[in-house]
C-alpha cells in the first residue's frame, strides 16, 4: 500500500514564485521519493505582513497533493492488473467468469457452461467420423492477451467436425459472453470473437409417434399402471404423452400442484441436475424454477389421465397410513413417501427400455427419445386443430411463434391433409367459375 508524506510549500530560491514537494512510495519498505510542483501563478511579492500570497500557496498545493495521489493510486492500480492479465489463459478467465455467473444463474445452467468450457481446454471428442489421428484443437492455453480470431476459428471448425451445430454454437457462445467481459473489464482492447463463423444451424429433427405407435404404447403403459401402481415411472411417461411436458417438469410435480377437483396441473418447478458426474442418485438433482416465465403455466388434465392420477392418490395415501407416516400434499407425485422424487435420468432410463422393447420407431425413423412424447403431444394437438397460440402456452414456450416454427409442418399426414383441403377448395372455386 502506498505512502504519502504530507509535504510542505516553500519559496523558490531563484524565482519569485512557490513550490511544493511530497514524498512517497510505492510499498512500506519500498524506497522513497518525491514530487515536486511549482506553482508559477501565484507570486511571492504580495504584502508580507498579509500572508496571501502563503494561504493560496497552500490552497493550491492540497489540491495538487490529492490530485497527484488520486492518479498515482489509479497508475498503481492498473499496474497490478496489467499484472494479473499476464497470468490469466483463455481457460482460466473463462472459468473466473463463469464462476461470477454462478451467483445469478441456476446450478444446471453453470454445469452447461462448465461443459463448455471442457471444449476450450481438452477440445472435443473424436466421433465416428474422425480421422484416428486427429488431435482437438483446444485454446484454453493460450494468453489471454494473445488470443486471436485465427485462433478462435480454428478451434470452432474442429467442434463442428466432431459436436453438432447446437453444441459447437454454445460453445462459442459462451467464450464470446466471456471475451465480452474482459473487454468491459478492461483486459483486452477488443473482442477476437468477433467475425467468427459458426456452423449453421439445422433445424432440431422431431421423430413424434404415428397413431398405431401410439396406440401400442398406450396398451402397454395402462396395462403396467394397472398390475404395477407402486412403480410410478409408467403413469409419468403417460403423464409427457397427454401433457406435453418436460421430462423435469414432470418429475418436480407435487400432488400441491395438482386439483383433481378442476382437473388442472400447475408446472411450478423442474428438477435439474447440478453437473457433478461423481454423484450418483438423486444427489446430482435439484429443485428449481422454470427455465423461463412462460414454463410457469397450468395445464388441464385429460380425463383418462385425471383418473389415474386419482388412482395414484389413493395408492400413496394408503402407503403413508401403512408406514406411519403423515401424507403431505409437497410430496412428490411420482416419487416416494419419504419425500424423495424421481430424478430424470432414472425416467429417461425407463423410457429407453420400454421404447426398445416395444420397437417404436418414429417419423423421422429413429428410436423416439423421451422428448418425443412432448413432439407426439404437440402433433396431435396441430392436426387435431388446436391453435397455435393453446398449444404454446400448453407446452411453456416464450411465443407462438416458437411454437409455429417446430411444429407447425411436423407430421407428413397433416401436411397431405392440409392440401388436399386446399384441393377442395380450389376445386370448388374452378366450378363456380364455370357457372
Amino acid at each position: 500500500m502506498a505512502e504519502y508524506s504530507n509535504g510542505s510549500v516553500y519559496k523558490h530560491k531563484a524565482r519569485a514564485v512557490w513550490q511544493g514537494r511530497v514524498r512517497y512510495r510505492d510499498t512500506p519498505d519500498g524506497p522513497w521519493r518525491s514530487k515536486t510542483c511549482v506553482f508559477d501563478d501565484i507570486p511571492c511579492d504580495l504584502d508580507p505582513s498579509s500572508n496571501i500570497g502563503g494561504r493560496r500557496a497552500q490552497d493550491a498545493f492540497r489540491k495538487w497533493r490529492g490530485e497527484f495521489i488520486a492518479a498515482h493510486e489509479q497508475e498503481l492500480a492498473d499496474a497490478e492488473r496489467a499484472s494479473k492479465l499476464t497470468a490469466y489463459t483463455v481457460g482460466e478467465y473463462v472459468e473466473s467468469y463463469i464462476d461470477l455467473l454462478s451467483l445469478s444463474k441456476q446450478k444446471s445452467t453453470i454445469a452447461g457452461y462448465r461443459r463448455m468450457l471442457g471444449y476450450m481446454n481438452n477440445g472435443a471428442p473424436l466421433n465416428v467420423d474422425s480421422p484416428e489421428a486427429a488431435e482437438p484443437v483446444t485454446i484454453g492455453s493460450i494468453p489471454l492477451e494473445d488470443l486471436t480470431r485465427e485462433a478462435i476459428q480454428t478451434w470452432v471448425n474442429d467442434l463442428a467436425e466432431r459436436l453438432a451445430p447446437v453444441t459447437t454454437k454454445k460453445a462459442f457462445t459462451v467464450l464470446k459472453a466471456a471475451l465480452k467481459n474482459a473487454c468491459r473489464d478492461g483486459r483486452i482492447e477488443r473482442n477476437p470473437a468477433e467475425f467468427v463463423e459458426t456452423p449453421p444451424m439445422r433445424p432440431a429433427k422431431q421423430n413424434p409417434l404415428d397413431e398405431s405407435q401410439q396406440t401400442a404404447l398406450l396398451a402397454d403403459l395402462n396395462a403396467y399402471i394397472h398390475a404395477h401402481p407402486e412403480d410410478p415411472s409408467r403413469l409419468a411417461i403417460k403423464t409427457a404423452l397427454l401433457t406435453g411436458m418436460r421430462q423435469g417438469e414432470i418429475c418436480g410435480l407435487t400432488w400441491a400442484d395438482v386439483d383433481l377437483t378442476s382437473d388442472e396441473l400447475s408446472v411450478r418447478r423442474s428438477i435439474g441436475r447440478d453437473g457433478d458426474a461423481f454423484k450418483s442418485g438423486n444427489a446430482g438433482y435439484y429443485p428449481k424454477v422454470p427455465k423461463n416465465g412462460g414454463s410457469r403455466r397450468t395445464i388441464p388434465i385429460p380425463r383418462p389421465l385425471a383418473v389415474d392420477l386419482e388412482e395414484r392418490l389413493l395408492f400413496v395415501k394408503r402407503a403413508c397410513k401403512a408406514a406411519r407416516v403423515p401424507f403431505s400434499s409437497n410430496l412428490y407425485v411420482f416419487g416416494s413417501i419419504d419425500g424423495d422424487f424421481m430424478n430424470p435420468h432414472s425416467l429417461w432410463m425407463k423410457w429407453r427400455r420400454i421404447a426398445k422393447r416395444l420397437g417404436l420407431v418414429g417419423l423421422d425413423g429413429g428410436v423416439p427419445k423421451f422428448h418425443d412424447l412432448r413432439h407426439t403431444f404437440a402433433t396431435i394437438a396441430i392436426k387435431s386443430g388446436v391453435d397455435v397460440k393453446t398449444l404454446s402456452s400448453i407446452l411453456g414456450h416464450a411465443d407462438a411463434s416458437m411454437t409455429l416454427n417446430i411444429y407447425a409442418s411436423a407430421d407428413p399426414d397433416a401436411k397431405r391433409a392440409a392440401m388436399d383441403k386446399m384441393g377442395d377448395l380450389y376445386e370448388r372455386l374452378s366450378e363456380d367459375g364455370e357457372e
